[in-house]
């Protein structure tokens, strides 16, 4: 859960931390979620998400 006094830098962290825990054996699937609804947060993390779970699998795979 994204609290709702974290910054960009402190989310971004959160979820590349659960992509290298979660991701470890393939794909995983997550529910963003912030306390309070903020777009703004919500935002941050899902572009983090994908940049990182992209970078992270094809790496971890072999893909270019």
């Amino acid at each position: 859960m994204i609290e709702p006094q974290w910054k960009e830098d402190k989310i971004r962290r959160a979820v590349r931390e659960f992509v290298d825990h979660f991701g470890e054996n393939g794909r995983v699937m997550c529910w963003i979620m912030t306390e309070n609804f903020n777009q703004d947060q919500e935002d941050i993390a899902r572009d983090e998400l994908y940049r990182y779970s992209l970078t992270y699998y094809n790496q971890r795979f072999g893909r270019n």
